[in-house]
């Protein structure tokens, strides 16, 4: 499995970039917008069967006076999309992440650090 392909895609004017763990040691570093999957188009490829080619979505969202926070978006996947063993619902908003939260897709581990 492999970490980040995709350097180039980065939609927030500002850059942010999320840093994940996969099965608690191998660092992948996400860019607000990359998607999680198994597809070839996928900015974070997992290669496991339950997950999607195009299985989740990570999003920087602002918030008010400065505030923001990242989301995970499940991009209507066949196994669904967990943060901490809740599932996330399809589409907009999803669920937001902070440091120390798990994101499960297609059974591999995400922490998010």
């Amino acid at each position: 499995m492999q970490g980040t392909k995709g350097n180039t895609r980065v939609k927030a004017s500002v850059g942010y970039t999320l840093n994940l763990r996969m099965f608690n040691h191998h660092p992948v570093t996400a860019r607000e917008g990359d998607i999680i999957g198994r597809g070839a188009t996928a900015d974070i490829t997992v290669n496991v069967p339950f997950a999607s080619r195009r299985h989740c979505r990570l999003d920087y969202m602002e918030g008010q006076e400065g505030t923001g926070g990242w989301h995970v978006v499940d991009l209507c996947s066949l196994n669904g999309t967990f943060v901490n063993d809740v599932p996330v619902p399809v589409l907009m908003p999803g669920l937001p992440v902070k440091a120390g939260d798990t994101i499960t897709v297609g059974a591999i581990p995400f922490t998010v650090e």
